[in-house]
């Protein structure tokens, strides 16, 4: 997936960062854009599954944002809370 690609693809990734809470619900994304707090969410999902999981993933390069195929499974085809956002005192 990458920033050409459909919008409800994108808002559909964009909605389950916030059910995992990698963006906040205040977060002002762009609507079915790969834009730079979604794309930061992605680096951060990506970040905790190798610190806590041991899990690597081809990192998104934030310039030219493409989420590949193992990321996406991870983050759209996993039961609710396997990957969520630890919680934090922000």
């Amino acid at each position: 997936m990458d920033s050409y690609s459909g919008a409800d693809e994108i808002m559909a990734i964009q909605d389950r960062l916030r059910e995992l809470r990698w963006l906040r619900k205040k977060d002002e994304v762009e609507p079915g854009v790969l834009d730079e707090l979604t794309v930061n969410a992605v680096i951060d999902f990506q970040a905790y599954l190798y610190s806590d999981f041991g899990i690597e993933l081809v990192p998104i390069d934030p310039e030219m944002p493409v989420i590949d195929v193992d990321t996406l499974d991870l983050l759209m085809n996993t039961p609710d809370d396997t990957y969520q956002k630890p919680q934090t005192e922000d």
